[in-house]
């Protein structure tokens, strides 16, 4: 036989192997145990959207879906490790906002790749900011907040849960907008950072819902705007930050599905159908409606687009405010 032909058969060969088995394993997946990989530390609103959808995904796939927090350095620990992870279906990461959107402004290096080393699955919800003040603070509103701030520059502080988290660009973004400037002060979390506004340690903050809502209902902090093109279902009296007087303010934490670069596209499919599946469920949607989570369903190219576009939105207001991590 020829050389070069008998090359070309034998890589042909190789390659219909490698299909066949892709889609054995495809078709027999899942037959154990999946890993969902958190990033963070247990308790905020990924890892709170984590937990919901590992266990409708018990129950869709009738294998157990394990939350795995992996914490550190802005979420970078935990979504590299999937990156590297094998691409079997079964290292799942619950990605979101930070890792995707805003590390790759933000690192000069990451060890990963948000569109290249990841196989999108599915956007599961989305989330906007709050923007809150202390109950007694003369930051009533948000046109109360702009007229202090232009009158007193640097005065007015706000928390966020650390330097380049959601909370901390959204701010700049916000200020920007606004034509103010107000002094950062980061904290070590969300939850710390919310409650510095309620200690009266800074002036204001923006928030994830899932922590707003109990304390704006309790009194002891009070919400003037949402930065969502909509207001809350749950909370109408309070308006977006386009009706307070900022327009084309929006700021959002979202989660998805993500899996490694290179996992068969029927197991990225049978995923996505059981996203599709469970997202319709009314308990799941109620019970994350209620700490301020809407789910939003896409598909893998849906989400990439998606991703592309955040990194791009935010990456100008990352070098504007000049915020670097190392």
């Amino acid at each position: 036989m020829n050389p070069s032909l008998k090359h070309t058969l034998l890589a042909a060969a190789t390659v219909c192997l490698g299909l066949a088995a892709a889609t054995a394993q495809a078709q027999t997946y899942p037959n154990r145990s999946l890993r969902l990989i958190v990033p963070f530390a247990p308790g905020g609103t990924t890892d709170v959207v984590a937990r919901a959808v590992a266990a409708a995904l018990t129950e869709r796939l009738k294998q157990s879906v394990v939350v795995e927090n992996r914490a550190g350095a802005g979420g970078i620990v935990g979504t590299d490790a999937v990156a590297k992870a094998p691409p079997d279906g079964y290292t799942v990461l619950l990605g979101s906002s930070g890792p995707l959107s805003f590390n790759p402004s933000l690192y000069a290096k990451l060890p990963y790749d948000p569109t290249h080393d990841f196989t999108p699955v599915g956007m599961i919800c989305t989330s906007a900011l709050v923007l809150v003040s202390g109950p007694r603070s003369e930051l009533s509103s948000v046109g109360a907040l702009i007229k202090a701030a232009k009158a007193s520059p640097g005065k007015y502080t706000y928390s966020s849960a650390g330097i380049g988290s959601a909370t901390h660009v959204a701010t700049e973004l916000f200020d920007s907008l606004a034509g103010i400037q107000t002094l950062h002060v980061p904290y070590k979390g969300s939850g710390p950072a919310t409650i510095g506004v309620v200690a009266g340690e800074t002036s204001f903050s923006f928030t994830g819902q899932t922590l707003a809502w109990p304390l704006v209902t309790s009194g002891k902090l009070r919400a003037i705007a949402i930065a969502s093109d909509h207001r809350s279902p749950e909370h109408p009296d309070v308006p977006t930050a386009a009706e307070a007087g900022v327009p084309g303010f929006e700021a959002a934490d979202w989660d998805a599905l993500l899996l490694p670069k290179g996992t068969p596209p029927a197991i990225v499919k049978r995923l996505n159908d059981e996203l599709a599946a469970l997202l319709k469920e009314p308990a799941l949607k109620s019970a994350l409606a209620a700490q301020g989570i809407e789910t939003h369903f896409s598909t893998p190219e849906q989400l990439n687009t998606f991703m592309q576009a955040e990194i791009a939105k935010w990456a100008p207001v990352i070098k504007k405010a000049d915020i670097k991590l190392e």
